[in-house]
């Protein structure tokens, strides 16, 4: 076998092998950013993966396809068609190719500390678990402020 590059009558080695071309699974994340409470009036903000699931919601509104059952200073209650999801704020949910959503941290937004029993949010971890959430969103002007003050809000309550 003849190994000088530079022989103009040489052959070329063993043809490539075929690649498999995968293309990247679908995700969907929708986080909850912070809840606003004024008076009776109650809103949840999120963030996610879909421009339309940035948004503030009320009780009895949908997001993503969950309907926002109930809004606490911490978290939200949300249900889909057959779950029901305890969200804290600082948290996220995630699916796969339009799967089932499953709780996970939020990626590039505050990490939530639960003292819960690490259930993953479901409805049925202890009732007792809060979570915290620590520093800003990032820019976003308005929100900023928003969440500056329901975090000192949240300070003031836990005291």
């Amino acid at each position: 076998m003849d190994r000088n590059i530079f022989n103009s009558t040489r052959s070329g080695g063993r043809p490539a092998p075929a690649r498999i071309t995968r293309r990247p699974a679908r995700v969907d994340t929708i986080a909850l950013v912070g809840v606003l409470e004024n008076g009776s009036d109650q809103i949840a903000f999120f963030d996610g993966s879909n421009p339309d699931y940035r948004c503030g919601v009320r009780p009895g509104q949908t997001v993503a396809g969950l309907t926002v059952q109930e809004i606490r200073f911490d978290k939200v209650y949300l249900a889909g068609d057959t779950q029901r999801w305890e969200l804290p704020v600082g948290r996220a949910l995630r699916r796969e190719e339009n799967g089932p959503w499953e709780l996970s941290e939020a990626v590039g937004l505050p990490l939530a500390a639960s003292s819960g029993s690490g259930n993953g949010g479901r409805l049925d971890s202890n009732p007792d678990a809060r979570a915290v959430s620590s520093g800003s969103s990032g820019p976003g002007g308005a929100a900023d402020e928003i969440l500056r003050k329901l975090m000192e809000r949240r300070a003031r309550e836990e005291q």
